[in-house]
């Protein structure tokens, strides 16, 4: 056996994507919409790729690497920016 069993995997599974879920909502604490500097309800900003994007932001679950490899290929943007963005 290649490593000493830790226990319950589903909660450690759980644990993994709640430390996920707050290091977003950290990051996008700090930050304000790209484009028009919307600051006030974070919670709201979506990440828009600019390039090469490997994965959907929102499918890293468990991984803050992976996280923050993937978001340095993005802007925050707020909703109103990101639609203008996709016309």
């Amino acid at each position: 056996m290649a490593g000493k069993w830790n226990g319950d995997i589903p909660a450690q599974n759980k644990r993994r994507k709640l430390r996920m879920k707050r290091y977003k909502l950290d990051y996008k604490k700090s930050r304000s919409c790209a484009n028009c500097s919307y600051c006030e309800d974070t919670d709201i900003l979506l990440f828009h790729h600019l390039r090469d994007k490997i994965i959907e932001i929102n499918q890293i679950d468990t991984s803050i690497t992976r996280f923050d490899e993937e978001v340095e290929k993005c802007v925050l943007l707020c909703p109103n920016c990101h639609a203008i963005r996709h016309k």
